[in-house]
């Protein structure tokens, strides 16, 4: 009996199996796909041959690449296959190496750079020349001055009319003297351009933009000495001051520097570490504080100075105080604004000159200036620096807020030409 129940089990057990494998060939052929074969020895050598053909198959396939068979196959044909390979492909490895500059090498090193494009500006009245044909000055010299342009150009600032001065004589530390053979003050910052006939001159590098001249930023103010290198004083920028009331004709913006301007004179540059001249020094007050105009308000003149020999800068005619400077002026006033350039007479000057661009334009004591072409008149971009960024003679789109409504106006940038002086 167990014999026989033994023997059922068995038959039942093939039955599952044929049924199971039936099920699968059924379930592969529907899908479209060859049942795959049992596994066991056969299985395994099936593979292993499967992959030894496969290999095969992947160096002949490189092989065609690599030969250019493919030259028919899009972008293939492109490609440098055998460059890939070669043993004598150069590898460029990149480094970044520390070194440790100490502030003597680099004073020294910027000090070299700066001192053939720096000159002193003497009264030629004052000079006076030995028989060895060395000049000798009975004072210091009124200002000193940088070199902008080989061709003769230089930049300074002070007392430097020729009512103030007479007669100008430039003079580099080699003591080789230049007469000025021109001058001329630019209006909206008070520096001068002057000019000398000179071809072979080293100009200096500047920096156009204010990104150098924040709060603590480290720089150099160089002092003209004849005879040797500039004196080079160690500074750094304490803050950009502007006066609450400004002109729109004017770019006042000022570099204040942290220390006291000992032995520094006017007209001296003030020299980024890289050795970039980034301002001039314009005034020095009775406490030694030391004031200097970024060479960016001056950017957009040096073209017309240098190419027409005259300074054309646009005559708007607007004084007004900027609204993120002032909070305690009336709603009335500002009609909620905080920011923008609010026309406001200076005591006795009109907030719009009579018969000036503005004028001819409509616009009145309190108005508001928000926007021109549509950029925000803000402190980082107050209404002077912008207006001074277009073409001279263009026309420019103000958005001016009247009676608390806003309304478009046209202002004409019509030029006011300054005269040259010649020595």
């Amino acid at each position: 009996m167990a014999k026989k129940e033994k023997q059922n089990s068995a038959m039942r057990n093939a039955g599952d199996t044929v049924s199971r494998a039936d099920a699968l060939t059924a379930m592969y052929q529907k899908e479209g796909f060859e049942r795959p074969r049992g596994g066991g020895w056969g299985a395994l050598t099936g593979y292993l041959l499967a992959g030894v053909i496969g290999a095969c198959a992947a160096l002949v396939v490189v092989s065609v690449v690599v030969t250019g068979a493919f030259k028919g196959v899009p972008y293939l044909d492109r490609i440098d296959v055998a460059s890939l390979f070669s043993s004598a492909t150069p590898i460029t490895i990149e480094r970044t190496e520390r070194v440790t500059v100490t502030e003597e090498e680099r004073s020294a090193e910027v000090t070299a750079r700066i001192t053939p494009s720096i000159a002193g500006l003497y009264a030629t009245a004052d000079l006076t020349e030995n028989a060895g044909g060395v000049l000798a000055s009975a004072g210091a010299p009124r200002a000193s001055a940088t070199v902008l342009t080989s061709d003769g150009w230089l930049l300074s600032a002070g007392a430097l009319g020729e009512k103030e001065t007479g007669k100008l004589t430039i003079v580099f530390a080699d003591g080789k003297p230049y007469a000025a053979a021109a001058r001329m003050q630019d209006p909206a910052t008070g520096l001068w351009f002057l000019k000398i006939d000179a071809t072979t001159l080293v100009a200096s590098a500047v920096r156009r933009d204010t990104a150098s001249l924040g709060p603590g930023a480290p720089v150099y103010a160089a002092s003209f000495r004849v005879g040797s290198a500039p004196l080079m004083a160690e500074q750094s920028v304490m803050s950009v001051v502007t006066l609450p009331h400004r002109d729109s004709d004017k770019l006042e913006a000022r570099v204040r520097l942290a220390h006291p301007g000992n032995g520094l004179g006017l007209g001296s540059p003030v020299v980024t570490y890289a050795g970039e001249i980034a301002a001039v020094v314009s005034a020095i007050d009775q406490e030694g504080n030391v004031f200097a105009v970024p060479i960016g308000s001056i950017a957009g003149a040096m073209g017309d100075a240098f190419k027409n020999g005259a300074l054309v800068r646009a005559r708007t005619g607007m004084h007004y105080v900027e609204l993120s400077n002032v909070a305690d002026l009336a709603f009335a006033l500002t009609h909620g604004r905080r920011q923008g350039a609010l026309l406001l007479k200076n005591g006795t000057i009109p907030a719009v000159t009579p018969k000036s661009n503005a004028d001819t334009a409509g616009l009145k004591e309190g108005d508001i200036i928000v926007k021109i072409e549509g950029e925000l008149v803000r402190e980082e971009s107050d209404m002077a620096t912008l207006l001074h960024s277009y073409p001279v003679a263009s026309t420019v789109k103000l958005t001016v807020v009247r009676d608390g409504e806003e309304r478009l106006v046209d202002l004409p940038l019509t030029p006011a030409t300054q005269k040259t002086e010649k020595n």
